[in-house]
């Protein structure tokens, strides 16, 4: 009996989840990279082992060269893995950050806001969107490792972040604004409108204080993201927000993420 073609019955791609694009680089670590190590280890390893059992039986050359290069494969293989090492753990951490976001966020539908995660450009992505009445908002996730022990405060002084009164830095700063400013390109680019999209940097684990009002630009713990929603008044309107929702649908779904 001859079977007929068939096809997946989906035929839109799904939203993004929190964290994807980190997830995915975490696969490309382990699988490509790391993986690749230690099978290259592996064989050296087993090819000095044969030699060796030849020799032994008299049956090959002297196995020493192999010894000598299996053992530096290895030591090779061993240093780029502790490298890889260190990426991993940066981006399991960004990635768990987000996640955490995500999950506050969530929280925020029963808000009547729409929520989008990792939406990709070219060599840039944010990490989420909030569109409702009141605004449309692109949060930029940072989680920042913390001392184990003493007070995690971030200061905002309206132009930089201090960290602990250690560091000071206005890199969120920056991003935050340029993801803001590349969602209002693109929403007046297809829907001709011009709307006000609002950056947020937030901080999971971390205490934020604000030496000048939150106006143009929100740093908050994302736990206190709700309740800054809370207060926010509506300024769109409801045939706006579903256009917005419409076209930045279309975005992600006709995106290649790959």
């Amino acid at each position: 009996m001859k079977h007929s073609e068939t096809k997946s019955p989906i035929t839109e791609k799904a939203l993004r989840y929190p964290a994807q694009s980190l997830d995915e680089k975490l696969d490309e670590l382990v699988n490509d990279k790391v993986l690749g190590y230690i099978f290259s280890t592996a064989l050296f390893i087993a090819i000095a082992m044969s030699s060796w059992i030849n020799f032994y039986f008299k049956t090959m050359p002297n196995p020493i060269l192999f010894t000598i290069i299996a053992i530096s494969v290895a030591s090779w293989s061993a240093y780029k893995i502790l490298q890889i090492k260190k990426e991993i753990k940066k981006y399991r951490q960004g990635r768990d950050g987000e996640r955490e976001v995500g999950m506050n966020l969530e929280l925020l539908r029963e808000q009547g806001l729409k929520v989008y995660h990792d939406i990709l450009g070219n060599d840039f992505n944010l990490d989420h969107i909030l569109v409702g009445e009141q605004g449309i908002f692109v949060i930029e996730t940072k989680t920042y490792s913390k001392p184990n022990e003493g007070i995690c405060k971030i200061v905002y002084d309206g132009e930089k972040l201090s960290y602990n009164g250690t560091y000071r830095s206005n890199k969120p700063i920056i991003q935050a604004k340029a993801s803001a400013q590349w969602l209002k390109n693109y929403l007046k680019e297809s829907t001709g409108k011009d709307f006000n999209v609002h950056p947020v940097v937030v901080f999971p684990g971390w205490f934020t204080e604000s030496k000048v009002p939150l106006k143009d630009l929100w740093i908050l713990n994302p736990k206190g993201l709700g309740k800054f929603m809370q207060n926010t008044r509506n300024i769109i309107s409801k045939d706006d927000v579903a256009l917005i929702i419409n076209r930045i649908e279309i975005y992600i779904r006709n995106t290649d993420y790959k």
